[in-house]
C-alpha cells in the first residue's frame, strides 16, 4: 500500500490504484481517506504497514503544532524500508530573490498578478503565510502556514525516527525510490523545480 497525501486535482485516482496507491485529502473527491490535518490525531493505517508516503506541495499548509505528530506518524506507519518524500517551497530562494529585489522573479509575479498591491516582501511572506483558497476550509483559514530550508526538513525526518544517513536531499524526478517515478507523468507544483525543495526519508 502506498500513500498520497494531498495529491491535487490532476491525480488520477482509478490509474494509479491498480498499484496500490491510495490518497489521502480533505475533500472526498480526492481522498480515499478524508482527514483534516486541523484535527489531527494519527494516521488511519497499522503499524510497519505503508510502502512509502509522497507529499508534494502540502505540508506547509500544517500547522507548526501538528507538523511534528504528522512527520512521527508517517515514520511509524512505513515498513522497515519504505520511504517518505516531501516536497515543500523552498523559501531560502525566494529570500534570496527579495534581497536581490527581483520583480522579476517567476513566483513573485505570479503572486503580484493575483494581488497587484502586493509589496514585494508579501510576494515572499507568502512562502510562510498565505490566505486558503479552498472552500473546504473555513473563511479565515491560512493556506501556507509552515517553512522549512533543507537543514531543518532533514532535522524533522531525523526527529520523528529517520536515521540521519537515510536521509537525502534530492531533486524533481531524482529519487532513489522508484514508486515516485510518476512525478515526471504527472503536472503538480512538485514540477516547479525553481522553487521546490526536495528530500526523501528512508526507514
Amino acid at each position: 500500500m502506498k500513500i498520497h497525501i494531498g495529491p491535487g486535482q490532476n491525480w488520477d485516482r482509478k490509474k494509479y490504484k491498480k498499484d496500490n496507491w491510495y490518497t489521502i485529502d480533505i475533500d472526498e473527491k480526492r481522498g480515499d481517506y478524508v482527514l483534516n490535518f486541523d484535527d489531527f490525531e494519527k494516521l488511519p493505517f497499522k503499524t510497519n504497514s505503508i510502502e512509502c508516503i509522497y507529499a508534494s506541495h502540502v505540508f506547509e499548509h500544517i500547522s507548526i503544532y501538528v507538523k511534528p505528530l504528522l512527520f512521527k506518524e508517517c515514520y511509524r506507519v512505513l515498513k522497515k524500508g519504505g520511504w517518505l518524500r516531501v516536497i515543500t517551497p523552498n523559501p531560502r530562494i525566494s529570500m534570496i530573490e527579495y534581497l536581490n529585489n527581483n520583480k522579476d522573479f517567476k513566483l513573485f509575479k505570479r503572486r503580484k498578478q493575483r494581488n497587484p498591491d502586493y509589496t514585494l516582501f508579501e510576494c515572499l511572506k507568502e512562502d510562510f503565510l498565505s490566505k486558503t483558497m479552498q472552500k473546504m476550509l473555513k473563511k479565515n483559514q491560512l493556506a501556507h502556514q509552515n517553512a522549512w530550508d533543507e537543514e531543518t526538513m532533514i532535522k524533522d525526518f531525523i526527529r520523528a525516527g529517520f536515521d540521519k544517513k537515510n536521509v537525502f536531499k534530492s531533486s524533481f524526478n531524482n529519487s532513489k525510490c522508484s514508486f515516485f517515478s510518476f512525478e515526471n507523468i504527472e503536472f503538480s507544483e512538485a514540477n516547479e523545480t525553481y522553487r521546490s525543495l526536495y528530500i526523501d526519508g528512508q526507514k
